[in-house]
């Protein structure tokens, strides 16, 4: 199963989850491509495991700032990006945030990068895969309703109430 989600700033995040586990990749602007000559090695490292997410243009490592995948055999994350030259502990942001957290994690930092107030109730209906109704788009958007988000929603696969 594949997911992304983008910023709105140019920021985004692709990550890929098969049997084996999980790989992922982040670009941020500000940051631009971080790994370099790093590049070869997360290929060398990563690919055997995770070669149709290295063979997809989407996941393109010439445009990531981080890349991070579960290494089956030491039982492990590995990853490289801007803020840690190491394969070991890149610095991750929200996506850290979205695999480790829990709703009212997500509601304290959607209301300090958005600068407005974020229901709870509402982060934790779509932390429950709830299917999106119009109240609840409402409820984080006056100028947002579940019509102009149809395209994106078909494109995630999100559920709507109907």
């Amino acid at each position: 199963m594949m997911a992304s989600v983008r910023d709105g700033s140019g920021g985004e995040a692709f990550v890929l989850f098969v049997s084996e586990g999980c790989v992922f990749t982040t670009y941020d602007p500000d940051v631009g491509n971080s790994l370099g000559k790093q590049i070869e090695d997360v290929r060398a490292l990563a690919h055997a495991q995770y070669a149709a997410f290295f063979s997809e243009p989407a996941f393109s490592l010439d445009a990531t700032s981080t890349v991070c995948w579960f290494d089956r055999s030491s039982r492990r994350w590995q990853g490289v990006g801007a803020e840690d030259d190491t394969p070991d502990a890149p610095d991750l942001g929200l996506l850290t945030l979205l695999l480790t957290g829990g709703p009212e994690d997500y509601a304290a930092w959607a209301e300090a990068y958005f600068e407005v107030n974020v229901p709870r109730v509402t982060v934790e209906a779509v932390y429950r895969h709830a299917p999106l109704t119009p109240e609840l788009v409402a409820s984080l958007s006056d100028d947002l309703t579940l019509e102009a988000l149809a395209e994106d929603i078909k494109e995630i696969g999100y559920p709507t109430e109907r």
